[in-house]
């Protein structure tokens, strides 16, 4: 029995990736009340909603009525998609089986966007191309990975105008009586 640890190698890295987002570090508190839901493509945004897409078009972040939406962006998720299929998986027995069963669950976890509450965020601020999220208690909010300084990820840097316009729909949304 052979395994293709290269392509079973890529598909972990991709996974580790994708959960990667959702990780934490000492300087960040969790999202509070998260949900993971299933993707609605066939969503409309209504009056005062938004969708931005990271200018490495990896991440969505979108403000959908009283609830905060973000997960791989289109492009993203295509790419991904591509590198998962498990149709390409050749060969049989134990490592074909691995591969495939590793491949449809990223395949499956594209099809997810985390979700929490507008009440949960307390701010949100634009600084070097990152848009933060804060906590009601003022504790930024761990959303789009890590911020080491020597990181070449361009995930989570949104345009000043994307930035600018989600600050001026979560505001409007905040300030609205519920």
């Amino acid at each position: 029995m052979r395994v293709n640890f290269g392509k079973v190698g890529v598909v972990l890295v991709t996974a580790l990736l994708v959960l990667g987002a959702c990780r934490t570090d000492t300087q960040r508190v969790q999202v509070r009340n998260p949900g993971l839901a299933n993707r609605d493509s066939a969503r409309v945004l209504g009056p005062g909603d938004i969708r931005i897409i990271s200018t490495d078009t990896t991440i969505e972040l979108a403000l959908i009525g009283d609830t905060v939406v973000t997960g791989l962006a289109a492009k993203a998720r295509a790419r991904v998609r591509a590198k998962t299929d498990t149709a390409a998986v050749t060969g049989t027995g134990f490592g074909a089986t691995l591969e495939k069963f590793v491949k449809s669950s990223v395949q499956s976890a594209l099809d997810k966007e985390l979700t929490f509450p507008l009440s949960s965020v307390g701010d949100v601020k634009f600084e070097s191309g990152k848009l933060e999220l804060f906590d009601t208690a003022g504790k930024r909010m761990a959303m789009f990975g890590g911020r080491s300084s020597d990181s070449t990820s361009r995930g989570g840097m949104f345009s000043a105008a994307d930035a600018q316009a989600f600050m001026a729909a979560f505001r409007a949304k905040k300030t609205r009586p519920m």
